[in-house]
């Protein structure tokens, strides 16, 4: 039987009767029909997901329509493995059951705004089942956003300012409850991803940054000796990122992990303007620098000229909107803040860590720039490693994709990140 048909008779009962629903399921609960329609995979490929359309009724209530989102990993057993889907649904299911709540309490307890604001609600999951239960937020005005890579000022400025409050709650909770927090922390784990070895993603990143590193010699007149410094550095990418990725403290949070356009619903006022912002996708949630979302966000959904002419102006939005829910938080003047939280700490930190966001690119910006009928097929790519498929991404996107890693490239070199 397939996942769709699953849902109906198999699943959507054991998600009534032990989901989140405040409590109005511990009486009797009838369901009264239910209709499911598969997501189409767009630009998400860790999980099939199914939109649904329940009838309850809860004791004499009237009958209620309520919308979902089931995700359940890939049927092919080769995609699970690849994308080490197991790992991917025990952290996503550890924050929507642990941390968000423990979230929520503080926010309540310090009479703050709450986080439940910037996620959609979770009706149910088991980590040990590989299944999570979101709202669809569809039915309420929300979808992502049209442009499929860079997105515009009001877009950009509106996920840098969800982005802040998720670090500002993170870093309250971590000050005030820290016992709680940092248990939980060490419940994340680490996906394996392609099953691939240290020396498997040492070939793949000094590949996928090559072409960056060549176009960028050839047309700003850069150096040999540096130009070897870069490839050299690009050759040990997986130790590279076990450095950018180990917390430091004060300034370690949690991070989204993937905060990117594509885990972005956003809803638009009568003008089209972007007015609202929901995250999703909490699969690769991780404790690290601020950084690694800022620098990936930067590099992936940021065109060179809105990085070239409002990055500053975004960035010093993200950092007051930052400073200024956690002085809210914890009840202290911002000037308290600034020892450890100032612009300038914040700034150096995005310098040394901005090196993540174009290791990311180099793979998943041409990715998301190739023509449909010339995309990796996905199926396929999934029964290799690494090693098996870097020739297919390095053409990807083709001289556009080279042009926009190199620019990016460009762009570290001047920061000093390199």
């Amino acid at each position: 039987m397939d996942q769709a048909a699953r849902i109906p008779d198999k699943l959507v009962p054991i998600i009534v009767q032990h989901g989140n629903f405040n409590n109005r399921n511990k009486g009797r609960t009838e369901i009264i029909s239910c209709e499911v329609t598969p997501k189409k995979k767009e630009d998400h490929f860790t999980s099939n997901n199914f939109f649904i359309s329940v009838w309850l009724k809860f004791e004499e209530n009237p009958p209620e329509k309520l919308h979902m989102l089931i995700k359940l990993p890939p049927e092919d057993l080769n995609i699970r493995k690849y994308l080490d889907t197991g790992v991917l649904f025990h952290n996503e299911t550890l924050i929507y059951t642990e941390m968000i709540p423990l979230m929520e309490e503080f926010l309540k307890s310090r009479g703050s705004f709450s986080i439940q604001s910037l996620f959609p609600k979770c009706y149910y999951t088991r980590s040990d089942e590989d299944i999570v239960v979101l709202q669809d937020l569809n039915p309420e005005g929300f979808r992502t956003a049209e442009e499929k890579l860079f997105l515009d000022y009001d877009h950009c400025l509106l996920a840098l300012r969800a982005l802040s409050r998720l670090h500002a709650v993170s870093y309250g909770v971590k000050n005030l409850e820290g016992s709680a927090f940092n248990t939980i922390i060490s419940k994340l784990r680490v996906r394996n991803y392609a099953n691939s070895s240290e020396s498997d993603k040492d070939l793949f990143f000094k590949q996928t940054t090559l072409r960056a590193v060549e176009y960028f010699a050839r047309n700003e007149g850069v150096d040999q000796t540096f130009v070897k410094k870069l490839k050299d550095k690009f050759s040990k990418c997986s130790e590279l990122f076990v450095q950018l990725l180990k917390p430091k403290e004060p300034l370690s949070v949690m991070c989204h992990g993937d905060f990117c356009r594509n885990n972005m619903l956003f809803k638009y006022d009568e003008f089209g303007k972007p007015c609202e912002v929901k995250l999703f996708d909490l699969q690769v949630v991780t404790y690290s620098s601020p950084a690694i979302d800022l620098s990936l966000f930067t590099y992936i959904n940021m065109s060179s000229e809105m990085r070239l002419q409002h990055w500053d102006d975004l960035f010093k939005e993200y950092h007051s909107s930052m400073i200024n829910n956690l002085a809210e938080i914890l009840g202290c003047p911002v000037d308290d803040l600034m020892e450890d939280y100032s612009l300038e700490k914040f700034q150096k930190e995005f310098t040394d860590h901005a090196i993540h966001g174009f290791l990311h690119s180099t793979f998943f910006l041409p990715f998301m720039m190739a023509e449909p009928e010339i995309q990796i097929n996905f199926q396929e790519t999934c029964s290799g490693n690494l090693v098996e498929i870097v020739d297919t991404y390095v053409e990807l996107g083709g001289e556009e994709a080279t042009i926009k890693l190199a620019d990016i490239l460009k762009d570290l070199v001047n920061r000093g990140a390199i």
